[in-house]
C-alpha cells in the first residue's frame, strides 16, 4: 500500500494501466515491479471494481480496477517506490483500514478480509 499525491495523498493499492495485448495477471506482476521494485508471483484475482470520476483523483477518469493479491518472491527485498508514491507501509489487512484509504482501496481491503478464507483461483481467466 502506498500514499499517492495522484489520489489526494490518500493510501492506495499499487497498480496501473493494462498494456495493449497484456494479460491481467502479467499486468499485476509488471505494475508491482514498476511501482515497488518487488518481484512477485501467483497473482490471484480478488475483486473487480469500477470508479467514474472519483473525487480523490487528480483529474476526471473512468477506472476499472482488477484487484489481485500476489506473493513476494523475496520478502527481504527492499521496496523502491517510483515517483507516483510518497511512502509505503507493510501491515496486516485489518490495520490498513485505519489509514486514509481511497474508496476503491478500502472496498478491496474490506472484501479481502471478508473473503480471505475462500480459495482463490488463478485459472478463471482464459
Amino acid at each position: 500500500m502506498g500514499r499517492s499525491d495522484k489520489f489526494n495523498n490518500q493510501w492506495v493499492v499499487f497498480g496501473g494501466h493494462l498494456e495493449p495485448g497484456e494479460d491481467l495477471r502479467d499486468c499485476a506482476i509488471r505494475e508491482t515491479k514498476e511501482e515497488t521494485g518487488l518481484d512477485v508471483i501467483n497473482p490471484l484475482m480478488v475483486i473487480v471494481q469500477q470508479e467514474i470520476n472519483p473525487e480523490e483523483y487528480k483529474e476526471p477518469a473512468h477506472f476499472i480496477f482488477f484487484n489481485f493479491t500476489v506473493d513476494v518472491v523475496d520478502a527481504k527485498s527492499p521496496i523502491i517506490l517510483n515517483s507516483e508514491f510518497q511512502e509505503h507501509c507493510i501491515i496486516n489487512p485489518e490495520e490498513f483500514l485505519l489509514l486514509d484509504l481511497n474508496p476503491s482501496s478500502r472496498r478491496f481491503i474490506e472484501y479481502y478480509i471478508a473473503t480471505k478464507d475462500e480459495q482463490r483461483r488463478s485459472d478463471w481467466l482464459v
